[in-house]
């Protein structure tokens, strides 16, 4: 089970954690009882992180990052030591709220958003890859249900769709290099990091209005969650934050031939067992033969 490999304080790490659903988590993991560690972009924008500081002066911290910036994203991986139990990739953006599609999309904005929602969180990850090499650990890739292909039914949001359908597949791979990974420094395979993209929902965020569906609580607690199953089974899927699966994945190869040999061990071992216990019927052991006497 998942706390009897983890006795230390749990450390989650929230990349765009001063507003909105990431600083929701922020709040969530804080009330855990875990040690949280924020990044904002804009200094201008610190008042929430500032009052929570106030109130577990000793459980939080928070660095500026753009993570646009390779450079930054390095020397930002630089002041975490310790091992990361969570990594919550949050940032990101939306750019024509209204709706976009296609033909008048400017290639500029595709860019734009692909720097932010696909090229920063993966070098975020390849940043923080030796951190996220311990028991239980998982990145978690804040997507969209825009990023779901069965249900683009009606197109628009192009840039946000195709970008967001980038990084479920980004997560994807990096599971599969945290599975292998691991299991090739003798790990195993029941307590592997993992990684996955999740969806929050309609959120009363700057980006989802005032008019969505969820608050920022009842989303993160739903994503919070479903953290903690995956963290247990390791299905890494795209998941809705209310648990439903919007995609499932397939079990990184690594992992299935890891247990196929593990399988092929044990049938081994009941083999010898059994024929040890044939033979001893077989010829059953006289046990004076083995008296003192």
């Amino acid at each position: 089970m998942l706390g009897e490999e983890i006795k230390r304080r749990e450390t989650v790490v929230v990349i765009g954690g001063n507003r909105g659903i990431g600083l929701g988590f922020v709040k969530n993991y804080l009330s855990k009882g875990c040690s949280v560690i924020a990044t904002y972009r804009d200094p201008e924008k610190l008042e929430e992180l500032k009052k929570i500081k106030e109130i577990f002066p000793d459980a939080l911290d928070f660095y500026q990052l753009d993570i646009k910036n390779e450079a930054a994203i390095s020397s930002f991986s630089e002041k975490i030591k310790q091992p990361i139990d969570i990594l919550i990739l949050n940032a990101g953006i939306l750019l024509s709220i209204s709706g976009s599609h296609p033909s008048i999309d400017k290639s500029q904005e595709m860019r734009d958003t692909m720097d932010v929602n696909v090229y920063g969180p993966d070098n975020i990850i390849r940043a923080l890859f030796p951190q996220l090499l311990n028991p239980h650990a998982c990145a978690v890739y804040v997507s969209s249900s825009l990023s779901n292909a069965d249900e683009n039914l009606g197109g628009r949001h192009h840039a946000y769709r195709v970008s967001k359908a980038a990084g479920n597949m980004i997560m994807q791979n990096w599971n599969i290099e945290l599975a292998a990974t691991w299991l090739a420094e003798g790990h195993s395979y029941q307590i592997r990091p993992c990684a996955f993209p999740i969806s929050p929902g309609w959120v009363q965020t700057d980006m989802g209005g005032p008019r969505a569906s969820l608050t920022v609580e009842e989303s993160v607690s739903g994503m919070a969650s479903v953290i903690a199953a995956v963290r247990e089974h390791k299905q890494a899927s795209l998941y809705f934050y209310n648990g439903s699966v919007l995609q499932k994945y397939p079990e990184p190869l690594v992992v299935t031939k890891k247990k196929e040999e593990d399988k092929d061990i044990v049938s081994a071992q009941r083999l010898v067992l059994s024929t040890f216990h044939d033979s001893l019927e077989t010829h059953p052991v006289d046990d004076r033969e083995w008296s003192p006497e």
